[in-house]
């Protein structure tokens, strides 16, 4: 009986010290997870930093007119396994969290993800250079992320169609129109007028949602609006364990965003 009472004392123990870890690393501050979390402006001291950001979920959606008439739709992206790596300058600040830091980044065919348009596969890509900003909001808890990416797109066996330049940001809104089922001929009747807007990033969660929109200047669909939007996370906070509570429930976290980590050259 006391072996019995001994074991349930020390699993109840367990699931308290799981819980209050967990929670623990769900609110830490700034201060006590420069190991794990971006560090505002501490991370940015060297004047080169290498970041990543894991991408965790997406969507796209094409349309010829911003009223809904013609070819179009939203399809999810499938984004498993990708991710963007770029690099970053020293903020030029005047004090603690305060300040601009430059984007840059190099990419050849970087996938950021595939699905299916007018059913044939589509998968949205990242060439050539690109360059943006990280900017604080003076807290070093919060802060504005920009990557102006030239993206492609294959389309069945339409390789390569250019989507122009477009600006993946937490910071911007664009309208689009969706169908009501996905690769439908779409109608003003059955269209819906929506926006997507991106979220600024959380330095201690290392989550961000980013939004973009361009125009095709080539391919079968010239002239057609394409939006996207992609959550990111921070690739080490994207290890941090679902709290105690949680894993005891038996529930897990779904779709989870976020953006990006340091590591100092």
């Amino acid at each position: 009986m006391k072996t019995v009472q001994t074991f349930l004392i020390a699993v109840v123990l367990s699931a308290s010290l799981l819980t209050a870890a967990s929670a623990n690393a769900a609110t830490c501050p700034s201060a006590g997870c420069d190991a794990n979390w971006l560090n505002v402006p501490g991370d940015f001291s060297q004047p080169v930093n290498n970041f990543s950001m894991f991408l965790l979920n997406g969507w796209f959606n094409v349309t010829s007119s911003f009223d809904g008439s013609g070819v179009g739709g939203s399809n999810p992206l499938n984004t498993t396994g990708n991710q963007i790596n770029f690099t970053a300058s020293q903020f030029d600040h005047n004090g603690p969290g305060q300040g601009t830091a430059t984007l840059n980044a190099s990419f050849n065919h970087v996938v950021i993800g595939s699905g299916v348009l007018l059913g044939l596969n589509t998968t949205i890509y990242i060439d050539g250079t690109a360059a943006g900003a990280l900017i604080d909001n003076a807290d070093s808890t919060q802060g504005h992320w920009t990557l102006n990416s030239h993206l492609f797109a294959d389309w069945g066996n339409n390789k390569g169609i250019d989507l122009g330049i477009m600006p993946l940001s937490t910071n911007a809104s664009f309208a689009y129109s969706a169908c009501d089922s996905y690769s439908a001929i779409c109608s003003s009747a059955v269209a819906n007028h929506l926006t997507a807007s991106g979220s600024i990033m959380d330095y201690h969660s290392g989550l961000a949602y980013m939004v973009g929109q361009g125009t095709t200047l080539d391919g079968p669909f010239p002239g057609f609006r394409v939006t996207v939007g992609l959550l990111g996370q921070d690739p080490v906070v994207a290890t941090v364990p679902a709290p105690a509570a949680a894993w005891l429930l038996g529930s897990g976290l779904l779709g989870l965003v976020g953006v990006a980590r340091r590591k100092a050259v």
